[in-house]
């Protein structure tokens, strides 16, 4: 349970960060769009923590137990066929994996990333893989267990300009299980780049 103080100190850092309020567009991709769709994995807690929130906070949640070919063929291909559209996640490696793979045959890859590495204390350790997350994964930390309640409204309020899209190789076990991964796929053309290709 977040206390008030958690949810404070959380709020605190995203504040200090220059990425409350209206800062929706500064996670580096040109205009920044709401996700139109947001994938939760439900054989995760902690993942369909995040749903429930994202989808109380009234965004469109497609749950997944892992196989994502029926979220490719009723909703992803069709999303991407006409044309570029933003999609976010708090899944496993293996759903984000087979996701990414998707996401490059339309022009899309992985922007944002954050792994949650399960401890022995039975919390996360959160781990910024680019660098547009590493203020958003001290936010996650401060949120302490209601981390996936807190990324649901966070969602999207990133630091500017990932130059590159980063591969997506989950770490190793955590010492309380397999690792979660936070995530925004966004069309390549709307990364601004700084000397790397996308």
């Amino acid at each position: 349970m977040t206390t008030r103080r958690d949810f404070l100190q959380a709020s605190a850092i995203i504040g200090a960060a220059g990425m409350g309020g209206g800062a929706r567009a500064s996670f580096g991709i040109i205009g920044a769009p709401e996700p139109r769709l947001l994938i939760a994995d439900r054989r995760y807690p902690a993942s369909r923590a995040f749903g429930g929130a994202a989808a109380a906070g009234g965004r469109t949640v497609v749950m997944t137990g892992g196989d994502v070919s029926g979220l490719w063929t009723g909703r992803l291909r069709a999303l991407w066929q006409d044309g570029e559209a933003e999609i976010a996640g708090m899944t496993g490696y293996d759903v984000l994996f087979c996701l990414e793979r998707f996401a490059w045959d339309h022009r899309h890859c992985v922007i944002a990333l954050v792994d949650h590495v399960p401890d022995a204390a039975g919390g996360y350790q959160h781990v910024a893989r680019t660098s547009s997350c590493e203020r958003l994964a001290e936010a996650l930390a401060a949120a302490r267990a209601d981390f996936p309640g807190f990324q649901a409204q966070a969602l999207g309020v990133f630091d500017p300009e990932p130059s590159r899209c980063p591969p997506s190789h989950a770490p190793g076990k955590g010492m309380g299980g397999e690792p979660l991964a936070s995530w925004i796929i966004a069309p390549r053309s709307r990364i601004r780049l700084t000397g790397a290709s996308a």
